[in-house]
């Protein structure tokens, strides 16, 4: 996700009564343009933002949540006060699985309780690896993909899952 916002800032009085307000998510980018060259950049906290100066204009870059102090200094003196807000990402909700689907990372490990001599069959072996121990099937991802998962306990009753490997 990478949004530009350019705010113009038409020549600053050289004491500004308070700071102005910036908002920006993470990863997102804002540029701020003034009508004179910067000289010179302070912030309260370099870890949160990055920046990067262009003759008279900045680009702020939310790297972590949280909130910043940043005083700009143009080559007459003049300086502009910002307050910087990094919001945190939103993150994509999650979409519940069915209760017939597991989902694994590649590496993970997944035990699903069965009865001893349960017999494990994998289509498309090569996404994950299916074993029975003494905690039951041991499902371990093994490459990104998709695939079923079918277990039958000694008595013949069929268990199917969708397989997903991320």
């Amino acid at each position: 996700m990478r949004a530009a916002l350019i705010l113009a800032l038409l020549a600053l009085p050289a004491a500004a009564a308070a700071a102005a307000p910036v908002v920006l998510a993470e990863r997102q980018t804002v540029t701020l343009e003034f009508t004179q060259p910067i000289q010179k950049l302070a912030v309260s906290d370099p870890e949160a933002v990055g920046l990067r100066v262009s003759g008279s204009s900045v680009k702020l870059s939310g790297l972590r949540a949280g909130r910043i102090q940043l005083d700009v200094v143009f080559a007459d003196g003049a300086t502009a006060a910002f307050d910087v807000s990094v919001e945190p990402l939103r993150r994509a909700a999650v979409k519940p699985l069915a209760p017939d689907e597991l989902e694994l990372a590649v590496g993970q490990e997944r035990v699903i309780p069965s009865p001893p001599g349960a017999q494990v069959l994998l289509e498309d072996t090569g996404v994950a690896r299916a074993f029975q121990d003494g905690r039951g099937v041991v499902v371990q991802g093994i490459a990104a993909g998709v695939g079923s998962l079918v277990i039958v306990n000694p008595s013949g009753a069929r268990t199917t899952w969708k397989l997903r490997v991320r």
